[in-house]
Order: C-alpha cells, then sequence, then structure tokens
C-alpha cells in the first residue's frame, strides 16, 4: 500500500470514529433509555482500537463491546491472522461495509450526520443501538 493510500485509509478510519462518537453523543441526548445512564469508549493501542462501556440507569452491571473501527470494513481482514476466530472483538465500526456476508463479526456502518446501518455477521441485522447491543450480549460477544 503506497503511502498516499494509506493516508486515505487512516482518514476514514478516524471518520468512522468521528461519526461513532457523534451517534454516541446523540443517543444520549435523545433516548429516555440512556438517561441517567453512561456511555464512554477507550481508545487504546492496538488491536481492537477501543472499548465501549455502556451502563443504564437500571441495571447493575456494565456492558462492555470491543470494537475496532476501520474505513472500510474488510480492511478487518488484516486482523484475523493474529485473532484468526475473532475472539478478541465483538464488533467492526466501519464508514463502508464492502465485505459483504463473509465479515465473522457484526458490522456498524456509520453514516454521515451521526446515523448507523448494521449488519450482522453473515446476514442483514435490524433494530437500534441498544438493541444490537442486547444482541450481542445475548450470544455472549460482549466481555
Amino acid at each position: 500500500m503506497s503511502e498516499k493510500e494509506e493516508l486515505i485509509r487512516a482518514d476514514y478510519e478516524n471518520l468512522a470514529i468521528f461519526e461513532f462518537g457523534r451517534f454516541i453523543e446523540g443517543l444520549m441526548r435523545e433516548n429516555k433509555e440512556f438517561e441517567g445512564g453512561e456511555i464512554r469508549v477507550d481508545f487504546k493501542r492496538g488491536y481492537p482500537d477501543a472499548v465501549l462501556h455502556m451502563k443504564l440507569k437500571s441495571q447493575d452491571d456494565e456492558t462492555k463491546v470491543r470494537i475496532e473501527f476501520e474505513g472500510e470494513s474488510r480492511n478487518f481482514r488484516k486482523h484475523l491472522k493474529d485473532d484468526p476466530n475473532s475472539e478478541r472483538c465483538d464488533l467492526i465500526v466501519c464508514t463502508q461495509h464492502n465485505w459483504g456476508k463473509e465479515s465473522p463479526l457484526p458490522v456498524w456502518e456509520v453514516l454521515w450526520g451521526g446515523n448507523i446501518n448494521t449488519f450482522e455477521a453473515h446476514q442483514d441485522a435490524k433494530g437500534s443501538f441498544y438493541e444490537q447491543l442486547k444482541k450481542l450480549r445475548r450470544n455472549n460477544r460482549v466481555h
């Protein structure tokens, strides 16, 4: 990959992080389910990029989702050689979902303006952000 291509890839990954943050901020402001609760994203060096922590006022436990941000979802393939079963990551957040149904993880495609399209691993998925988190938790993918 050329230096220019690497910079473009990094720009789109940063856009995914920015738009995901806008989505989280809007969610906290507009959704009564999150009133009095807490959502934070802790970024770290290396794979995965971040951990989303969410605690609703009505819950005793905290939900944690490990996130890898990518410009394009298919860029996640580079992590599969070190984590072939995707056991250290729960969710791919990207600006363009172009991997198709081969993705081993759910994919959230962030759109300009803080909206999200969701795709379940191997199939399309529907539902709100919170419904998707509950689904991840039910499937024992959240750690």
